[in-house]
């Protein structure tokens, strides 16, 4: 037992010693030059830190927040289109950089006399896009519409109008955005 025997007022010294021990060296710490050049890195690091972790915060918050979005304008030449499935018309232009010059749109069904309304890809490095276009020739202008797809694309809508010129160079007109699914 040690209630008030000689064992326990030894213990209770020897931890008061230990205290004043530990006491005496943590205000020694502070004033040795070594521990204060790594107090103060450990502390840069620290803030550092903090402050990547904040800009990336915040980026990655800007932009869930604020989906690309804007007017696509694009323009294509149809010379290996044949009608049949599995053709397809190359991209000239882009307003949308994902979309290059020699990027592809292949049509997976045959073209009708008078009508096209297949299911549609557009082929580019960046990923495919999964869409569906409806044309009446003898009323243009038509419509493809497109959602999702892969690489770039996995976010991607828009609706455009579709029309042809003069000089037989198809056009596309609308909008466009990419937008975050659920999280």
């Amino acid at each position: 037992m040690l209630h008030g025997g000689p064992m326990s007022q030894r213990l209770a010294t020897s931890y008061r010693d230990d205290d004043r021990r530990t006491a005496e060296v943590r205000r020694r710490l502070p004033s040795d030059p070594i521990v204060r050049a790594l107090r103060a890195r450990s502390r840069r690091w620290l803030l550092a830190l903090a402050g990547v972790g904040l800009v990336a915060l915040t980026l990655v918050t800007a932009v869930a927040a604020s989906p690309r979005t804007g007017d696509l304008h694009v323009a294509k030449e149809c010379s290996q289109y044949t009608g049949q499935a599995g053709s397809y018309c190359t991209f000239t232009s882009s307003s949308l950089n994902v979309i290059e010059p020699g990027d592809r749109i292949v049509y997976a069904e045959a073209a009708a006399p008078t009508s096209l309304d297949p299911d549609v890809r557009i082929v580019t490095r960046a990923g495919v896009a999964n869409g569906h276009c409806a044309l009446d020739f003898t009323a243009l202008p038509g419509v493809c519409s497109f959602s999702g797809g892969t690489g770039r694309f996995i976010h991607f809508a828009a609706t455009v109008s579709v029309s042809v010129d003069a000089a037989g160079l198809w056009h596309w007109d609308g909008t466009y955005g990419f937008i975050a699914g659920p999280a």
